[in-house]
């Protein structure tokens, strides 16, 4: 049972972290004034990274 757990945990893990993170950089996409995709973008990195 544990090498299961052991085999799962980490991928379900990092799944998550990106889940989260794509859910927390949606809203402050739309919310860079003057938006430019690939701009919006790069704010969001650097909004998130700070």
């Amino acid at each position: 049972m544990l090498p299961l757990v052991l085999l799962t945990a980490p991928p379900l893990i990092w799944f998550g972290m990106v889940a989260a993170i794509s859910f927390l950089e949606t809203p402050l996409k739309f919310r860079v004034p003057g938006r430019v995709p690939a701009v919006a973008g790069t704010a969001v990195v650097l909004a998130v990274a700070a």
